[in-house]
């Protein structure tokens, strides 16, 4: 007797049917990347978000299948966790169906938000109108966004010291504050853009009037970093200057903040530099009368990098307001050279005769060195000095003081 065939499961009309339906669906997933890019704030951005279906049937919105479109979209984060309630959606395209196993991509341009670095994020069917047997894996990385260039000049204001003529250097930072890269806008990278150093007369900055005294160049700087070269130059005639570095002097960069490209690097001292001292021990306070002559020592040194030669005047003043002006009154002057190399000093003698038309009354007794201006310092404000007293004049027409006559 012959082994009887065993009849099939029982299967119910439209099951299979059923089944495939049940085991088919989409799976949407953004294509990963690695981009960087880099903008200034406000400009335009364009980003490629490839989306791919790798489920078993096509990706189409759940209401109206194949008519009606479902979302892709991009976003920024400045956290790099991706979060739909707190991040940023910039821009989106739509796609109608996507076949299983396919995949498309589209442009989504947008404008760059304020400087800083931010994570981008591609998120497919970003209202969630498709039905996908997983809708935990919609999201990605689709590249960095770099925002921002802004470039400053760093460093600790120094005090430098030349004779004219004579080489100084002077160390110049350029950083690059921003996040992306500072280049050139023409021929990105390859051409260059220049850090300058300047010297100004009156402490304030401006390439109109101030003298550019040497410059290097820099093709790119990373959002962050800086970069430093020493400049080289002759120290221009006897005066104090104020230094001043200026990065991208040739405006070929683009930045976020043009207005903070210069700085102050210090001040440089150029030529002989002269100053006084009277020695307090010569004027006494005591009481004097028009005519009384003394001898007072003065100590002229030369705190300058440069040697001072030249015949030059010492004058003594009595002065009311403690200020040399034209009303004050010349008590003696010494007309003599002036020879002192950088660093030296050395005491002259004055002789001072206090005037008859003198009022009574105190006097600040002030010396001056060099006050005809004959020699050229690197400061010109420095060259007077007041004793630690005051003349006491007591005589005047009329009356006097008998001890003295």
């Amino acid at each position: 007797m012959g082994m009887e065939e065993r009849p099939s499961a029982i299967q119910e009309p439209g099951f299979e049917a059923l089944e495939s339906r049940l085991l088919l669906a989409a799976d949407l997933t953004i294509t990963a990347a690695a981009d960087v890019y880099e903008a200034l704030s406000g400009a335009a951005v364009a980003v490629d978000i490839e989306v791919n279906n790798i489920g078993d049937a096509a990706a189409e919105a759940a209401a109206d299948p194949g008519v009606e479109p479902w979302t892709v979209s991009l976003w920024w984060s400045d956290d790099a966790a991706f979060d739909p309630l707190v991040d940023t959606n910039v821009g989106n395209y739509e796609v109608v169906t996507l076949g299983a196993g396919a995949n498309t991509t589209d442009t989504v341009t947008f404008n760059a938000p304020a400087a800083g670095a931010y994570t981008l994020f591609g998120f497919a069917d970003s209202d969630e109108e498709v039905t996908e047997d997983s809708e935990v894996n919609n999201t990605a990385i689709v590249g960095t966004l770099l925002v921002g260039i802004d470039l400053e000049i760093q460093g600790a204001a120094g005090a430098y010291e030349a004779a004219a003529g004579a080489n100084v250097d002077v160390d110049v930072t350029v950083e690059n504050t921003g996040f992306a890269q500072a280049v050139t806008d023409v021929n990105p990278g390859v051409d260059s853009w220049t850090v300058s150093l300047w010297t100004s007369t009156d402490g304030a900055f401006d390439p109109l009037v101030d003298t550019e005294v040497g410059s290097y160049t820099v093709t790119t700087l990373a959002g962050g970093a800086n970069t430093t070269s020493q400049i080289s130059f002759n120290a221009p005639a006897a005066g104090t200057y104020t230094l001043f570095g200026f990065a991208d002097s040739g405006e070929v960069v683009t930045e976020d903040d043009d207005a903070n490209n210069s700085a102050s690097l210090g001040t440089l001292s150029v030529g002989p530099d002269l100053t006084i001292a009277i020695d307090d021990a010569f004027v006494t306070g005591a009481e004097q009368i028009p005519g009384d002559r003394w001898r007072i020592p003065v100590q002229v040194t030369n705190g300058g990098a440069e040697t001072a030669s030249a015949l030059a005047t010492i004058q003594l003043y009595g002065s009311v307001d403690g200020v040399i002006d034209g009303g004050d009154y010349l008590f003696g002057q010494r007309t003599c050279r002036i020879y002192l190399t950088a660093g030296q000093a050395r005491t002259y003698w004055i002789v001072s005769q206090v005037p008859a038309d003198i009022p009574a009354g105190n006097y600040n007794v002030l010396a001056v060195v060099d006050s005809g201006d004959t020699i050229a310092e690197a400061d010109e404000d420095n060259n007077t000095d007041a004793a630690a007293n005051q003349a006491d004049i007591v005589w005047k027409f009329g009356g006097f003081d008998a001890a003295h006559r």
